[in-house]
């Protein structure tokens, strides 16, 4: 069986078309990793910074007998 210069391209822009859809899922769920990693940091960061207002708060136990 002989492959056609036709056939040749197509399976070349078929084989094209996949890795520009592989690329955009993959970049995709990079963005939405990144976008919880961030949610992340910036809820750390308010809980530093809500420590260091208060750095009293928490730190010891007050016990009368």
């Amino acid at each position: 069986m002989e492959i056609t210069n036709a056939q040749v391209q197509s399976i070349s822009s078929i084989r094209r078309a996949i890795g520009i859809e592989t690329l955009k899922k993959s970049l995709n769920q990079d963005a939405q990793s990144m976008s919880a990693l961030l949610q992340g940091f910036q809820a750390a960061n308010a809980k530093a910074m809500e420590i260091s207002v208060t750095p009293h708060k928490g730190g010891s136990i007050d016990i009368r007998v």
